[in-house]
């Protein structure tokens, strides 16, 4: 849902990770917490790619960036 299209998981992620509590009728409503959403969600992506460390190395980071927003990072 969004203007990224996040699911009921990545919210609750968000929620766990930042204490904030809101309805995803609020999520949709409110343009400045879908940016802050999508601002920890890539930074906690980059995150999870840095994790990889060399398996990393030969793969483009925006591909895994792409990969992980649309499968998840784990």
């Amino acid at each position: 849902m969004g203007k990224l299209q996040f699911g009921a998981a990545r919210l609750a992620d968000f929620k766990k990770h930042s204490g904030k509590r809101f309805t995803q009728d609020q999520f949709k409503a409110d343009e400045a917490l879908q940016d802050e959403v999508a601002q920890w969600h890539f930074q906690d992506i980059d995150k999870a790619i840095d994790a990889l460390g060399v398996a990393a190395k030969s793969y483009s980071r925006d591909g895994l960036k792409a990969v992980a927003h649309l499968g998840g990072n784990a």
